[in-house]
């Protein structure tokens, strides 16, 4: 056997690849890749590679192996077997029940939840309820009361009310056409051939003597018949699902439920599906070793959320059998790393969602193999939570599981994993200085002081869970943290304002980014407290007293009431001594000199005010030159 040597498998007529042409996947030995497949509509070829190149002689003269893979069915074919083309040649193959496609026979089977095969390109996952007269007879008592007190008769003439209550699970929702709601006769016990026949649907609501009544919700979906059964006969109802977040995911494992109500007697169904990769083909072991592969799935209602190409670490630890070491396997590579006594090891399997993957290596037969799984290593997001690991190996399961490696065989595990919504937040409270109007000086001043931050959050309305209230001290620009909010809880935020006040500054005014959040799994984490300061002002009041110095004769008098009367010009200019470049205020006013006081403009609190008088506006004739008693620089003070 050497690189590029190939073979190649021929599909009968009846059978075409699954996937579109040019599918590709490994072919593999011990979990190594040696080579390559791609299947065709009509055909699969493998061709070895250059790995083969590492393989001694004696491995590469006795090569053996198995697979499988994904074919549609385009043709009726009733054969115990069947035709594939190997290499040009003619190769017999068993056809399990001897059909390919329906093959008419009636049996009085239990009720029954189903899905056709899906694959990546299924947006829409086609359920069936399918359910017989005969058996639910049986089950419930024909002709005879039920737990409601209505009697249950299938004869072909009476109406009966079926009641189906159908619940996807997560990931998947119902569509949301009622015609896509369809009941279907099957077959009866008279008539086992019959072939199938299209009753009624969702959207027709009535016909052929039954009426039907659809009724969505979020969570699920009643089916409500009512018409004259048939005895003995067997039914089937369409209830296709579309899938969150586009088509169907590799590894995803989907999931429905149905109940049926009939006169008060329930009886229940459950199925689930998924799909993997679309082919497989693996070179066989020498009988003294053995292999171990894992095939990583996922489930719940954060499945939408996984990336398709999401990895996981599956530890593997490994002991060879009783009182055999690694001296006593000459020529075998141990895997992983060896523990001290060189009695076994360990190794880390990457697991990629939707795939099997196998060790690199062999185990020595024997070997007791344990599979766990770290759950530190799965991937990372802020909406999801992983619950804790599922393995399989036949009926062996567990969170941890343990088995005996077997001669010449893979032991195949599966591995799922339960992905939940994160069903609880924390908010990060971030208090923000708006720095608009400010100077850096400020805002650094602003900045570096507490603020006192609340939030409440209430539980859902008919819940039992606890109000959670708690107010914080929080610097500007540092987060601060929650307590664990759970989901569907509601919760406001506030500020203490008088905590917020500062001197100099008019009540600040407070912007919250987000309030009234209802926590879900889009709540933003993030809520913002801006408060937006401007400095406090005040006007001040400028009085002027007029006097004449020395003993008053009677003129004097007369003149300084006339004095008194008359206006003066008085200048001012106020700054911000902590701050060069803030904005002066500087205007005049004109008062009277009788003491009656005239407002300046406002002026921010702490600015520091001079004050001038123009003095030949208040030179008068007769008299000396005025003499102004002016009070020195002024520092503005709140009120």
């Amino acid at each position: 056997m050497h690189p590029g040597d190939h073979f190649v498998i021929g599909f009968p007529e009846q059978f075409e690849g699954r996937d579109s042409a040019g599918h590709r996947f490994d072919l593999k030995r011990d979990g190594t890749k040696v080579g390559e497949c791609e299947v065709q509509n009509k055909s699969l070829t493998c061709t070895f590679g250059d790995e083969l190149n590492a393989m001694d002689k004696n491995e590469l003269s006795n090569l053996t192996g198995s697979g499988e893979f994904l074919l549609s069915a385009t043709a009726e074919y009733q054969q115990d077997t069947i035709n594939f083309t190997v290499n040009g040649k003619e190769t017999e193959a068993k056809i399990p029940g001897g059909i390919i496609t329906r093959s008419p026979q009636y049996s009085a089977f239990d009720l029954n939840k189903y899905a056709t095969p899906i694959g990546p390109k299924n947006a829409a996952i086609p359920w069936y309820i399918s359910f017989n007269t005969e058996n639910l007879a049986k089950k419930v008592g024909s002709e005879s009361k039920g737990k409601s007190g209505k009697s249950t008769i299938f004869d072909g003439r009476t109406e009966q009310t079926l009641t189906f209550t159908d619940r996807p699970g997560p990931g998947i929702t119902h569509v949301k056409d009622p015609k896509d709601f369809r009941l279907f006769f099957k077959r009866s016990k008279d008539a086992p051939d019959s072939e199938q026949k299209l009753i009624v649907d969702g959207a027709q609501r009535t016909a052929n003597g039954f009426t039907m009544e659809v009724l969505p919700s979020d969570t699920d979906t009643i089916i409500r018949i009512t018409g004259p059964w048939q005895a003995n006969a067997s039914y089937v109802i369409t209830a296709p699902t579309t899938v969150e977040g586009g088509n169907a995911k590799q590894g995803v494992m989907y999931t429905n439920d149905v109940d049926l109500d009939i006169n008060g007697t329930l009886q229940t169904a459950h199925a689930e599906i998924h799909y993997t990769e679309t082919g497989r083909v693996d070179v066989n072991l020498e009988p003294g070793f053995s292999s171990v592969s894992v095939e990583k799935r996922i489930e719940g209602d954060a499945t939408s959320l996984v990336p398709a190409d999401a990895k996981f670490n599956v530890t593997v630890d490994y002991k060879l059998p009783e009182g055999r070491t690694f001296s006593d396997y000459p020529g075998w590579k141990p895997v992983g790393t060896p523990n001290a006594d060189k009695t076994g090891g360990t190794v880390t399997l990457e697991a990629a969602l939707g795939k099997t993957e196998a060790l690199m290596s062999p185990l020595p037969k024997g070997s007791v193999v344990t599979l766990s799984e770290n759950l530190d290593k799965a991937p990372a997001s802020d909406k999801i939570a992983w619950d804790k690991p599922k393995f399989a190996v036949g009926n062996n399961t567990g969170e941890k599981i343990s088995f005996t490696a077997e001669g010449g065989k893979v032991t195949a595990a599966t591995l799922t994993n339960h992905a939940n919504k994160k069903a609880q937040t924390k908010f990060n409270l971030v208090k923000k200085i708006n720095p608009a109007g400010l100077s850096q000086r400020q805002v650094d001043s602003l900045n570096n002081s507490d603020f006192a931050l609340t939030y409440r959050c209430v539980a859902p309305q008919g819940s039992n869970g606890k109000e959670i209230t708690k107010t914080v001290t929080a610097k500007p620009n540092t987060p601060v943290e929650t307590e664990v909010i759970p989901e569907g809880y509601t919760c406001t935020f506030s500020e203490d304002m008088a905590k917020a006040a500062r001197d100099g500054f008019a009540e600040p005014k407070l912007t919250i980014s987000q309030n009234d959040v209802k926590v879900g799994a889009d709540t933003k984490p993030e809520v913002e407290f801006i408060n937006s300061y401007t400095k406090q002002a005040v006007a001040l009041k400028v009085t002027k007293d007029v006097r004449i110095d020395g003993a008053l004769n009677d003129t004097d008098k007369k003149n300084l009431a006339e004095f008194q009367k008359q206006q003066y010009n008085v200048s001012y200019r106020c700054v911000d001594p902590a701050d060069d470049k803030a904005p002066a205020v500087a205007s005049d006013v004109k008062v009277a000199g009788n003491g009656q006081g005239v407002d300046t403009l406002p002026i921010p609190v702490g600015y520091t005010c001079t004050f001038n008088e123009d003095l030949r506006s208040a030179a008068r004739d007769g008299y000396g030159e005025p003499k102004p008693t002016i009070p020195g620089p002024i520092t503005v003070e709140g009120r």
